[in-house]
């Protein structure tokens, strides 16, 4: 996802695009970091201003929730920025009449 964060409280999304990925019904490997680096280079590149803010995918018919792989991901995300923000969607109850979507940020809170 790119945008910019307004204030303390506030993540503006202008733009998204989509990431390459393989995977099964159940699970999905979505960062290349080698498609990640292009992708921020060819953003230089042209001008835009906006920077990334987050990613953003979806667990159909699963709920909104972040797996290990997911936390993994978003700490990728929060090493570029570390407000940096995971959006997960599921499109299956949303069709249902209830949009399900949450936004979420890793946080690690040492036990000692």
């Amino acid at each position: 996802m790119l945008g910019e964060f307004v204030d303390d409280y506030t993540v503006r999304v202008i733009d998204v695009f989509a990431m390459p990925q393989t995977g099964t019904g159940v699970s999905v490997e979505a960062v290349d970091p080698v498609f990640q680096a292009k992708m921020l280079d060819m953003l230089r590149q042209t001008g835009r201003p906006e920077m990334v803010v987050g990613w953003y995918h979806s667990h159909p018919g699963f709920g909104c929730w972040l797996s290990g792989v997911d936390i993994n991901t978003q700490q990728s995300f929060e090493a570029l920025s570390e407000r940096a923000v995971a959006v997960v969607v599921d499109p299956i109850q949303s069709v249902k009449g209830k949009v399900v979507i949450d936004a979420f940020r890793y946080e690690h809170i040492p036990l000692f």
